[in-house]
């Protein structure tokens, strides 16, 4: 393949941009200066690992090769073209942590090579120039946007995973309830044809086909639209939930009125308020238990989207069709929600603020958020991987508006019939049937897991304890300089205690709870020749995360120990329901009367019947809640305004017109509090300039940018304001924005007296940069600009005296080319 690195190099900035940050030039545009000075300090910035995408045909790659003083505690990784890697000979730098991988790099590496960075939430995307200056359609774009996509994956995952501990709280809680595996259903559906919906807005499409058609498929739903499903009179066979978070109660209430009818398929880590409330059938996905637990088997299902579940659980039956309805993983029309969800009603696609784009079934490009667009690649993964299992499956979409999915082929819902529906309604009641389960069976699964508890209990407390007397020793570690051999032996006992009572439960333990760990991860510039108070920094941040981790996960267990009593109590009491009820009341869990009656029957006291009458009245009041925390939580989201401007921002990043117009029409039809009317003002002035400017009406947008007043906003508009004049070539303007914009910082006066020079004010140049030394002495090339001023104005003493003081300075070494061409102008 031929490649031309002309267009590469060739952005506005050019080769001398990088010199500039060395000291090598002054020629730049005032906006230039601005930017050259916010990257010098990024890139300076310590304990971060920077992720470039791209190095400017080597140039940014080669500027940080020969800075200095690169912060011993930052790294740098550069993704670029396999091209420019070779013919810009891009090598691994690792004495100062330089690193250099292709455009396909797996991101995923990072968590392996630059952990203690991810650990600690200190990763940072970066676009290089040649990004920022790329056309939409150009090669640096399309990496950018790869990257980006990836990058966006990458972070959610490892969030996702770092931060376990409501999942394993959940999966915990749900230990009274997680009774029945789902790999017991293995099969049991074969043959059948599936439905499997979303809340996608295509699903108001196809709704009308569903209810003609139930009777031929195996319905597998979203939990979160069964007040849909119920207002159109359609019974699903399975309700799908996963997420652990409060907020899914609320998203999944309209399920609890098929609790007769429907089965409940549930991730283990499944929100406790809605499994133990539930009362009709359940099997559950994954692992039981949090710790490694041997004889244990069950199928695990995939994320990050209840879809990707559903799907999984739908092959794992043995269907053989799968149809997707309302399983956009897009914004179809510019909506992202069925018609009746809480969320259309509020916020729409507005709560998103990270946006990109994907081509939908009629090869049309659509907007989509990064949580979709994974949820869309494994839905494609998991396809091309059950086809290789079974090359007859069949894998269908009911709409055009949907994003393609390769695989996944796009039919007319009116050419689909269906036969054998009588095969497929025996096998979902032999399923049911299969599921039942008698009290005498729940009790002997209550009492083999509180067993495990109990072993598990006396397991961490012995944790504890060894973590705790290993960090008692480890302030007497050194004594005078010297290691104390008798102390380092009992720090060592203690440690292979700590890993033999850890197991192989060590990754549980850290995701737990992993900011109890970060010490741990703290940079260390040479690890095999540790200091000695790193050394006790290090052991100690490892027993007392050990400690505190496992200190959370003891009490936790504690908590779900006290449910299975409860549990207990509930199968084997018949009568004086009265302190089951206030159990009941301290959990917030009413439902659960609707589980004891389902064991027990119609109590026989009255004064019984009574409280269990009131504990369903109870939970139907629940139910009927409308204004929830999720409605709370969506109102939040859509009306918030740092993430809309976000959104605003990448839009004009991205050239997308459309999309400003979109805000644009959506802030004005929105309600927001009122002490936020002048901040939503700014941020709709702003959207307009970005409007106009992409649609060519520069002289307007530069108007509606000055318009801007809140400090923040106005900030940044007149930095867009600032693009435009400098663009146009016009001095007055230009000057007149950097005069505003130096109100915010000093550092635009460097960029400001450049363009007093252009107009020839070289002696008010002189003076706003002499100004601004005073408050920047250390600021080596404004040094230097000030000295070719004073040489320019010929003031030679002065330039001979500033230039002496200079090359005095520990940082004149970096910089002898410019000292030596200054001092050749010298009389």
């Amino acid at each position: 393949m031929d490649f031309n690195l002309g267009p590469l190099s060739q952005n506005k900035y050019g080769d001398s941009y990088y010199e500039s940050l060395n000291g090598l030039s002054f020629t730049k545009k005032s906006s230039e200066m601005v930017f050259e000075k916010e990257f010098a300090d990024l890139v300076l910035q310590k304990d971060v690992l920077n992720v470039f995408v791209g190095s400017d045909s080597g140039l940014l790659y080669e500027y940080l090769k020969n800075h200095p003083e690169l912060p011993e505690s930052t790294s740098y990784v550069f993704i670029e073209l396999p091209e420019v890697i070779e013919s810009r000979e891009l090598n691994d730098i690792e004495e100062k942590s330089i690193f250099v991988v292709p455009s396909d790099y797996d991101l995923a590496l990072l968590a392996v090579s630059h952990m203690n960075y991810v650990v600690q939430q200190r990763v940072r995307l970066v676009r290089s120039i040649g990004v920022l200056d790329s056309q939409p359609e150009s090669i640096m774009r399309a990496l950018w946007t790869s990257v980006e996509e990836r990058y966006n994956k990458f972070i959610s995952k490892e969030l996702i995973s770092l931060n376990s501990k409501p999942f394993i709280d959940a999966q915990l809680n749900n230990l009274a309830d997680n009774n029945v595996p789902f790999i017991n259903l293995r099969q049991a559906l074969e043959g059948t044809t599936a439905l499997i919906l979303g809340g996608g807005p295509t699903l108001d499409q196809s709704i009308e086909w569903i209810r003609e058609n139930r009777e031929g498929m195996v319905i597998f739903s979203a939990a979160r639209i069964a007040r849909r499903l119920a207002k159109e009179g359609i019974t699903p066979d399975f309700f799908i939930s996963v997420d652990p978070h409060d907020v899914s109660f609320d998203n999944s209430k309209g399920i609890f009125q098929f609790a007769d009818q429907s089965v409940l398929l549930n991730s283990y880590h499944i929100n406790s308020a809605i499994l133990s409330q539930w009362s009709g059938l359940k099997a559950y996905t994954g692992a039981k238990f949090p710790w490694l637990t041997k004889g244990e088997e069950n199928l695990n299902a995939p994320g990050p989207n209840v879809i990707n579940t559903a799907l999984h659980l739908a092959f794992e039956l043995g269907c053989e069709n799968f149809i997707f309805s309302g399983v956009d993983l897009c914004f179809p029309g510019g909506q992202a929600y069925e018609s009746s969800s809480d969320e259309a009603q509020i916020g729409g696609t507005f709560m998103f603020s990270d946006l990109q784009k994907v081509k939908n079934n009629a090869g049309k490009w659509v907007s989509t958020q990064p949580r979709y667009a994974i949820s869309r690649d494994t839905i494609e993964q998991q396809v091309k991987h059950y086809k290789g299992q079974n090359a007859e499956l069949n894998f269908l979409h009911l709409s055009l508006d949907a994003a393609y999915i390769e695989g996944v082929s796009y039919i007319p819902q009116e050419s689909i019939s269906f036969t054998d529906t009588e095969q497929t309604l025996a096998l979902m009641s032999e399923l049911r049937t299969q599921l039942s389960l008698s009290p005498e069976e729940v009790l002997k699964h209550l009492q083999s897991t509180k067993k495990q508890i109990e072993k598990q209990k006396r397991r961490f407390l012995d944790l504890i304890n060894e973590a705790k007397q290993a960090v008692k020793f480890i302030p007497k570690l050194y004594s005078d300089g010297q290691e104390d051999s008798k102390i380092v032996k009992k720090v060592l006992k203690a440690k292979n205690k700590v890993n033999k009572l850890i197991g192989e439960d060590g990754d549980t333990l850290f995701h737990y709870d992993y900011s109890s760990f970060t010490g741990s991860f703290q940079h260390v510039s040479d690890e095999t020749n540790m200091s000695q108070e790193e050394v006790s920094e290090q052991l100690h941040s490892f027993f007392n995360g050990v400690q505190q981790a496992t200190e959370r996960f003891l009490e936790q267990i504690r908590l779900s120990e006290q449910r299975l009593q409860l549990r207990e109590r509930e199968l084997k009491t018949r009568q004086n329901l009265s302190p089951l009820f206030s159990e009941w009341e301290k959990l917030n869990q009413f439902g659960r009367a609707l589980c004891w009656q389902n064991w027990h029957g119609v109590p026989e006291q009255d004064e019984d019947r009574l409280i269990i009458e009131e504990s369903i009245g109870l939970f139907r009041d629940v139910l009927q809640v409308k204004e929830t925390k999720q409605v709370a939580n969506l109102k939040k989201r859509s009306t918030n305004l740092k993430s809309l401007y976000q959104r605003i921002e990448k839009a004009y990043r991205d050239r997308d017109s459309q999309e400003l117009y979109d805000s644009l029409d959506f802030m004005s039809k929105q309600e927001w509090p009122e002490q936020e009317t002048s901040l939503k003002l700014d941020i709709a002035r702003i959207a307009e300039a970005m409007w106009m400017e992409l649609n060519n009406q520069e002289a307007e947008a530069l108007l509606r940018y000055q318009s801007v007043v809140t400090p923040f906003l106005r900030h940044n508009a007149l930095k867009f304001a600032l693009g435009i004049s400098t663009r146009q070539a016009d001095h007055s303007s230009t000057l007149n924005i950097l005069e505003q914009l130096c109100h915010f910082s000093l550092e635009y006066m460097v960029p400001y007296a450049d363009m007093l020079d252009l107009m020839g004010s070289k002696e008010a140049a002189s003076g706003v940069l002499e100004m601004y030394l005073q408050k920047h002495p250390q600021d080596a090339q404004t040094q230097l600009k000030q000295v070719q001023h004073l040489i320019d104005l010929q003031r030679f003493d002065q330039a001979r005296q500033r230039l002496e003081s200079f090359s005095r300075e520990e940082a004149a070494s970096a910089y002898q080319k410019t000292l030596a061409g200054l001092a050749a102008q010298l009389p």
